[in-house]
């Protein structure tokens, strides 16, 4: 899921679709071939990564049309953007990134993990992988672990110095960018999923809907929120936007209630918005909501979309099969030069965009998505992503977190009393850095860790 504006981007296991108006109704973009796993939105272009090693498809016209960039035989589950960088997280063969709007990629060192998730913040890349949370800090191309070595790290957020990693074992959380971490409340608890909105931090479960916390991740009350399994949270406005296994539901009283919209059928993995338009990516491909997420109508790009950016106008998605743009609001998809990887993350840093995949660890693009490189966080699975600063933030599979300052180049595991756990989701905020973690609930570190 991804929010650009009044538009809403949602991946979905059909597609991605887009709402216009806050998450009311939704409409299937042109984009519906596979599970899409991530959504992108930057330099004005849609990305979405799909499933099934059909990498990164491209959008330059809203979602409209869509096409499959070079990056075309990898799954992504991660995306991120940043202007006309692009960056991919696939399955097991790590990190992509594009320099030039997803036209060429190449991997970074980061090869060999499932990378779930990507941000950034500053001139640092973030990915959440099935080996910790890893950092980037020069554009993607050399990753170090930065902790959570331990974990699989499915989410990441960040809010300043605070960063947090949704994992299998439940929620972390960094008040020190990622260096440090401690496990939330809330424990036992697999946490794929996590969304800051200043006061309030939400915490998407699997089994147990979503979480939500009014004093920065001490204390969790589970919401009135009805679902399995949510890997996808996102804020436009003042809405509040789940991505669930049924479908996409939102909130507009800071999940205290949340309301069922007509795309209800599917899993939604990633969403992003432009202005009131809603991307949706997941299962079956790219769908598309012009009235606020009210109603949906599904796309001609029908990759899963694992992760969804948004760079500008343009949308990013992590897929299957790397990662995919476009520049028309999901109308044609591009598949970028980020292909044959699984890219469960996308975050952008400044000009960098960095992708956490499958095996093959963190990916970079310096040019939009069109090249990417591998970094040296090259062989873990990388689920979260987070940029802070500068810092990439990296939650993997079994490793916990790794870190990058130098753009991915070189990358170090921060796991500071959160041991080697997989983590899903990672956001800083409060001065904090929080973990979801893969059993263990949310975990919290002092940013920058």
């Amino acid at each position: 899921m991804y929010v650009n504006g009044n538009n809403i981007y949602c991946g979905t296991d059909q597609g991605v679709y887009i709402s216009s108006n806050n998450g009311a109704n939704w409409t299937p973009s042109g984009f519906s071939t596979n599970e899409i796993y991530s959504i992108c939105v930057t330099g004005g272009n849609i990305y979405a990564g799909v499933s099934i090693a059909a990498g990164v498809y491209k959008s330059t016209n809203n979602g409209v049309n869509w096409t499959q960039t070079s990056l075309n035989n990898r799954a992504i589950y991660s995306l991120y953007g940043e202007g006309n960088n692009v960056y991919a997280g696939s399955n097991n063969y790590g990190f992509y990134y594009s320099t030039n709007a997803g036209v060429n990629w190449t991997q970074s060192s980061f090869n060999n993990s499932l990378i779930y998730s990507l941000t950034g913040t500053g001139s640092s890349i973030y990915a959440g992988t099935n080996l910790g949370f890893y950092r980037s800090t020069d554009s993607g191309v050399n990753w170090g672990l930065l902790g959570l070595g331990d974990q699989n790290v499915q989410g990441i957020a960040t809010n300043g110095a605070n960063f947090y990693g949704g994992t299998l074992n439940g929620l972390f959380k960094s008040s020190n960018f990622g260096f440090n971490w401690e496990q939330s409340e809330f424990h036992n608890v697999p946490v794929y999923s996590l969304l800051n909105t200043g006061s309030l931090m939400f915490a998407g479960t699997g089994g147990n809907g979503i979480y939500k916390s009014i004093n920065s991740g001490q204390n969790w009350t589970k919401t009135s929120m009805i679902a399995f399994y949510v890997p996808c949270l996102a804020q436009n406005g003042s809405t509040i936007f789940a991505g669930a296994d049924n479908g996409v539901q939102y909130s507009t009283d800071n999940g205290l209630t949340w309301n069922e919209t007509s795309f209800t059928n599917e899993i939604v993995f990633s969403m992003a918005f432009i202005g009131s338009t809603v991307f949706a990516g997941g299962g079956y491909g790219f769908h598309i909501s012009t009235n606020g997420g009210l109603n949906w109508t599904a796309t001609a790009f029908h990759e899963v979309c694992l992760s969804l950016v948004m760079n500008g106008n343009n949308l990013y998605a992590g897929t299957y099969n790397g990662v995919f743009y476009s520049t028309n609001n999901a109308a044609t998809w591009t598949q970028t030069s980020l292909t044959n990887e699984t890219v469960n993350a996308l975050v952008i840093n400044g000009s960098t965009f960095v992708a956490g995949t499958n095996f093959d660890g963190v990916f970079i693009s310096t040019n939009s998505g069109a090249n990417w490189t591998q970094t040296s966080l090259n062989d873990k699975d990388v689920y979260s992503l987070t940029v802070n600063n500068g810092v990439i933030y990296a939650g993997t599979v079994g490793s916990g977190i790794y870190i990058s300052t130098n753009n991915g180049q070189t990358w170090i595991q921060k796991n500071q009393g959160l041991g080697n756990q997989s983590i899903y989701g990672l956001l800083i905020a409060n001065g904090n850095i929080y973990s979801g973690t893969e059993a263990n609930g949310v975990w919290k570190e002092a940013y920058p860790i």
